[in-house]
């Protein structure tokens, strides 16, 4: 009677032990399949966010200009480079932003990296080309 038993019990522990192997497993696959499913819509977040800093930071950007807030345009363009290096509007902003702060060659560097990132700006930037070097004679002349 008590082999029967102890077979009884010994049974009874292999289904718990297997429905918790299976418990395990399901767990396990819903993990993989969430982690997929991020992966699989970490482009589609991506450009939500994009999205959403695009509209803001334009939005910033053309208030600081309007008010002459070159030190926070320059911090607000500064942040939007470090999260997007390759966005040529954060580099643009920056020059602006050392050019009416009167830092030429820092600005000039910054408009370079935006025709770096987007050649076709190369023609749009020309003006600001053009006063960064009528600053800089202008310097050259005060004693």
């Amino acid at each position: 009677m008590t082999d029967d038993r102890n077979n009884k019990v010994a049974q009874q522990l292999k289904r718990i032990n297997t429905l918790l192997f299976l418990g395990v497993l399901l767990l396990a696959g819903q993990l993989v399949a969430y982690i997929y499913y991020i992966r699989l819509n970490q482009e589609a977040i991506e450009e939500r966010r994009a999205q959403r800093w695009g509209s803001t930071f334009k939005e910033q950007t053309k208030t600081l200009t309007d008010a002459n807030e070159w030190d926070e345009m320059l911090k607000l363009s500064l942040q939007r480079q470090k999260e997007k290096p390759t966005d040529a509007n954060g580099y643009f902003v920056a020059g602006m932003a050392y050019f009416y702060k009167g830092e030429l060659d820092k600005s000039e560097a910054a408009f370079n990296k935006s025709i770096e990132i987007e050649p076709d700006r190369k023609d749009g930037l020309k003006n600001w080309f053009k006063e960064i070097e009528k600053q800089r004679k202008e310097k050259a002349k005060k004693p």
